[in-house]
């Protein structure tokens, strides 16, 4: 939310589909490592070792 992006902003600038975006937000996958380095490079976050934070951020982005 902060970062002012939808699901479709984060799903194209990762190069994702936006249904695995929403399979992370949902809980219904975990991003893997290389996954989670292109969430920290786009949002500007460490998320690594974090995946609880990761799912509260997208979480947030459901709420939208």
């Amino acid at each position: 939310m902060e970062k002012n992006m939808t699901q479709k902003d984060l799903a194209q600038k990762t190069n994702e589909k936006p249904s695995v975006i929403q399979d992370y937000e949902s809980g219904k996958a975990i991003p893997n490592p290389q996954i989670l380095g292109k969430f920290e490079r786009i949002l500007g976050v460490k998320l690594r070792g974090r995946l609880s934070v990761i799912h509260n951020l997208l979480s947030a982005e459901r709420m939208k």
